[in-house]
């Protein structure tokens, strides 16, 4: 069968295919498939994770993107080795468990072009390349990530002017961070007259006297935020976490929580390109469950 790995950028590289199916590489990173259905085994030794065909596709994509055309036989011979990092240090923050994936659910495809026409955002700043819409996002692996387009860690991250999307993992620790990194990029763009945004989507940990409470009152309750709507959970989806684990596409499944959408904004940006009704009413409805479908893998990974 066909493959982005097998291609190689057109020439194929050091990568080798065996008569039982399987790819080899000089990494030692064996790549077979047709044991499941639109699945891919990557094996290192004694150690293996599976990953659908299509975020195959999708890692070589990224991965293709900031390298020469064709690309050199020493970098497609990498390929297999940098993928299997990927996928299992994606499965390690899962805790090793592939049934696991809530933490890293993604936004619908619908969220991320609405707020691209709207705010002009391209860039997410808590994502991975299994998962992210643009073809530069803000990861937590910078290590391993690096080769498919993350800037690093997003606490270690000053982004340019301009609007950005912030969905963390939805743990009160990483969000009261996550809160007091952007109070002080929002201060130094005010310092500067700088348009900053920062469209937020967290669990609305709204619940008096509960203990994520604090997290999401620092965020919520920032100088800076200009916007702060509530999704009820039976009306909006996510992308699934474990979708690299499904061989056929992936569903959006409904939220098992409200969602808090909060929008902190510098002067500049408030001013000159303000968050409106018409703006609020369109991001609802791109998370509706009637508007989400299949994430568009190619054609995310490409940028386009």
């Amino acid at each position: 069968s066909s493959s982005h790995v097998s291609g190689g950028g057109g020439g194929g590289g050091g990568v080798k295919r065996s008569r039982r199916g399987s790819v080899k590489a000089a990494s030692s990173v064996v790549l077979t498939r047709g044991l499941a259905p639109g699945m891919v085994r990557l094996a290192c030794g004694e150690t293996h994770v599976s990953v659908s065909e299509a975020h195959l596709g999708k890692l070589w994509a990224l991965y293709a993107r900031s390298r020469p055309s064709p690309m050199p036989p020493a970098a497609a011979e990498r390929f297999p080795e940098v993928a299997f990092c990927v996928v299992a240090r994606q499965l390690s923050l899962q805790g090793g468990h592939e049934g696991a994936g809530g933490m890293q659910a993604a936004c619908p495809p619908s969220v991320f072009e609405t707020l691209r026409q709207d705010l002009g955002v391209t860039r997410e700043l808590f994502a991975s390349p299994l998962n992210c819409a643009f073809p530069r996002f803000c990861s937590a692996s910078a290590d391993v990530d690096a080769d498919f387009g993350s800037a690093g860690s997003f606490f270690l991250y000053t982004p340019r002017p301009g609007a950005y999307l912030a969905n963390p993992p939805f743990d009160p620790a990483v969000v009261a961070a996550m809160a007091v990194r952007m109070e002080a990029l929002l201060e130094a763009s005010d310092l500067a007259g700088e348009r900053l945004t920062f469209v937020c989507v967290v669990p609305a940990w709204t619940k008096p006297r509960g203990p994520h409470l604090p997290a999401w009152q620092q965020l919520a309750g920032s100088p800076h935020t200009t916007c702060a709507l509530t999704l009820p959970r039976a009306q909006h989806a996510y992308v699934d976490g474990e979708q690299q684990l499904r061989g056929k596409g992936h569903a959006c499944g409904r939220s098992r929580h409200d969602t808090s959408l909060l929008v902190l904004q510098s002067a500049a940006a408030a001013r000159e390109v303000p968050f409106t009704e018409p703006m609020q009413a369109r991001l609802r409805r791109a998370f509706s469950l009637a508007n989400t479908g299949e994430h568009p893998l190619q054609k995310t990974a490409n940028g386009c």
